[in-house]
């Protein structure tokens, strides 16, 4: 048997090892090899949506800390609407649509 310290080595001989198993062996191998590069692609997958997910809620949440000061603060609604747009690169309606979410009704 040949022994190695090099990692990539060692990867070849096993390579090797399976290459030469008998066909319903290798078969098996195969389909277990698969399965778990379908896992770590779904574990990859399901990881970068939590991620998206996350800096949309913080972005939200950043709206709605905004409007909140804003009005605290006696800014008016069309300089808040403004901050919104520039700030967030917010359109106009998606904008107004924030503001009436996240304020008091005498605000809006």
């Amino acid at each position: 048997m040949i022994q190695s310290k090099s990692l990539g080595i060692q990867e070849a001989i096993r390579e090797l090892k399976n290459m030469s198993l008998s066909k319903p062996l290798r078969i098996m191998f195969e389909t277990r090899l698969k399965a778990r590069r379908d896992r770590a692609a779904e574990d990859d997958y399901v990881r970068e949506q939590g991620v998206k997910q996350g800096i949309e809620q913080g972005i939200e949440q950043s709206i709605k800390h905004m409007i909140q000061c804003d009005q605290k603060n006696g800014v008016l609604p069309d300089q808040t609407l403004e901050n919104l747009m520039q700030y967030f690169q917010l359109t106009e309606e998606r904008a107004k649509m924030y503001l009436k979410k996240w304020s008091i009704d005498s605000y809006h």
